[in-house]
């Protein structure tokens, strides 16, 4: 959505943080022309963030008898006026609790350490189920009820029918034999409900589209074996 639709619709080009190099990054920071050209996505996994990657790390302040927190360079970024991104924590109920206070401050107040966010930004946050995941943790009340909260459903058909659409180049998102094998029979194809102690791998939208994946790569490679020379998985 925020690169098909936000950004194109604010006049912005789209970027990731985790694909921006370092030196860019740094340079955008001090840079508010470039902040108002781009669209910035910043994905964090909340399972491993630990307090100080919010609240920050407290060091010396040239010479004065206080300490300084010095927070990551993202959060550097979402305090400056002109920028304009979402910020995405994503597997939030496979946070420590520690950090669940530590993100108070983030969602509630918007602000990290001593710095406050731009309000060009949004905080998006994304959990399993905790019945069916073991790894999980009961997010706190206080913290859900700042958000507006949507559940998502798996739904077959309407996946089918994202997984074919074309690009410009006529390739389907995903490989047509991996849509008709997801749909034939979805139940036990598509969607398998596991119990959150099994480690047994079963069908799912993720794994399906890594299996598309791959299939793809090995046709293009079966077509062009010129171009499969030195991969030795491909044999």
């Amino acid at each position: 959505i925020a690169k098909e639709v936000i950004a194109p619709d604010k006049g912005l080009k789209f970027v990731e943080w985790k694909n921006t190099p370092v030196n860019t990054k740094k340079e955008a920071v001090i840079n508010p022309e470039w902040m108002k050209e781009h669209y910035m996505l910043i994905d964090i996994r909340a399972a491993e963030l630990e307090p100080v990657d919010i609240r920050g790390i407290e060091m010396p302040s040239n010479k004065m008898p206080y300490l300084d927190p010095k927070v990551p360079l993202w959060i550097h970024y979402a305090a400056d006026p002109n920028s304009h991104c979402v910020l995405f924590f994503d597997e939030m109920n496979q946070a420590m609790r520690q950090v669940f206070n530590a993100l108070f401050g983030v969602i509630l107040d918007r602000q990290a350490g001593d710095l406050q966010f731009s309000d060009n930004w949004s905080i998006i946050a994304a959990s399993n189920l905790g019945k069916k995941h073991v790894t999980t943790q009961t997010l706190p009340i206080a913290l859900t009820q700042r958000f507006d909260t949507i559940y998502l459903v798996a739904n077959p058909e309407e996946w089918a029918e994202w997984a074919l659409q074309k690009d410009n180049k006529g390739l389907t998102r995903l490989e047509p034999e991996v849509v008709t094998y997801a749909l034939s029979d979805p139940d036990s194809t598509f969607l398998v409900e596991t119990n959150a102690n099994s480690s047994q791998s079963c069908p799912n939208p993720r794994n399906l589209e890594m299996f598309s994946k791959r299939m793809r790569m090995i046709k293009y490679y079966y077509l062009h074996p010129e171009k499969a020379k030195g991969k030795k998985w491909i044999t």
